[in-house]
């Protein structure tokens, strides 16, 4: 499934590349008039940019597992107790991925600058630190959302702090600031800038009885909104959810193998 997972990206990348090419030779005149205004684009080369696209696609196929991931977790849980475990554990993942986030851009920086990587190097990256910024908002997003319906005690044992969640959605935002959805836009179009825009993709709720109710989008069919399934994970979502006694297992693969080692 790795190599097929890559090949789609890979492909559906070449195929916007191929079709979009008429367009730029008819623009060619346009761009060269403007040339002051492009200079940005001229230290990303072609390579450096399809490498970029690559994994921002990648990194976006990832995050969204990431999110199902999670709701299906929530969508297992046999109790609000199970739930309240479920966020915590998730908040925690959060702030570990922003503090990676925060380093790898200050690492970035740095190594742009004494010369190690090309410009073009550093916005691919930088654009997929949007990508994944975005997920941790997202997933912050959704946290934030889970925690409606748990009582007072359920919060305190598994230490959520719902204003700190709401501060780890403004890090996310904030992460790298303007120059990280810049780079996002150079190189993949912007589809990885809008962590500002984030918000809970995956609806929650508990109901009185303590039952966890979730929704989340394109895991469910028509059948299952007849039988009142809220959530479900099967092939067509490529998630696998095993249970056994030490919680719930689920698994996706995907993997990018256009890049550089820097």
């Amino acid at each position: 499934m790795r190599r097929t997972a890559t090949a789609l990206v890979a492909l559906a990348v070449v195929v916007s590349m191929v079709a979009a090419a008429p367009m730029a030779v008819a623009g060619q005149a346009h761009a060269l008039e403007n040339d002051d205004e492009s200079d940005d684009n001229s230290d990303v080369e072609p390579g450096e940019q399809f490498a970029g696209v690559v994994a921002v696609h990648e990194s976006e196929f990832e995050g969204e597992m990431d999110e199902r991931t999670f709701g299906i977790k929530i969508a297992q849980s046999a109790s609000a107790e199970a739930q309240g475990e479920v966020v915590g554990e998730q908040i925690k993942d959060v702030e570990q991925r922003l503090d990676e986030l925060e380093d790898r851009v200050d690492e970035l920086e740095e190594k742009r600058d004494s010369g190690e990587i090309t410009e073009g190097q550093y916005q691919a990256e930088m654009a997929v630190v949007a990508s994944e910024r975005q997920t941790a908002a997202n997933l912050a997003a959704q946290s934030e959302a889970s925690t409606e319906g748990l009582d007072e005690q359920i919060l305190e044992d598994n230490e959520i702090d719902v204003d700190a969640i709401k501060t780890l959605q403004e890090r996310a935002s904030e992460l790298g600031g303007a120059e990280v959805a810049a780079a996002a836009q150079l190189i993949a179009g912007g589809s990885a800038a809008a962590a500002d825009d984030a918000g809970p993709s995956i609806e929650i709720g508990v109901g009185a009885d303590g039952d966890v109710g979730v929704d989340i989008p394109g895991m469910s069919d028509e059948s299952d909104e007849e039988d009142g399934t809220d959530a479900e994970a099967d092939s067509e979502t490529e998630v696998e959810a095993d249970s056994d006694d030490d919680g719930t297992t689920v698994e996706g693969e995907s993997e990018t193998e256009a890049g550089a080692d820097y």
